[in-house]
């Protein structure tokens, strides 16, 4: 039973945060996304389907981030 835990000692530690930085920088990432949405919109030289096609990236960042704030992804305590 204790083999399961192993991979929880102080070891981990660095990784994990590492893995935390990266959904973090996803997650500002999002801002990103949304900003060149809302541009793409604005702009009057671009095709109709030209805008839904940069809507879906945008959209998949916000259930992105939407999945990580949602299940406390991003916590940096680490209490396990």
């Amino acid at each position: 039973m204790d083999e399961n835990f192993a991979p929880l000692s102080s070891r981990f530690d660095p990784k994990l945060r590492a893995m935390k930085v990266v959904g973090l920088l996803g997650v500002l990432g999002t801002l990103i996304a949304i900003n060149y949405c809302v541009r793409s919109w604005r702009s009057e030289g671009l095709w109709f389907w030209t805008r839904v096609w940069n809507l879906l990236p945008m959209l998949a960042c916000l259930g992105y981030s939407f999945f990580l704030l949602n299940w406390h992804m991003l916590n940096f305590r680490l209490n396990y």
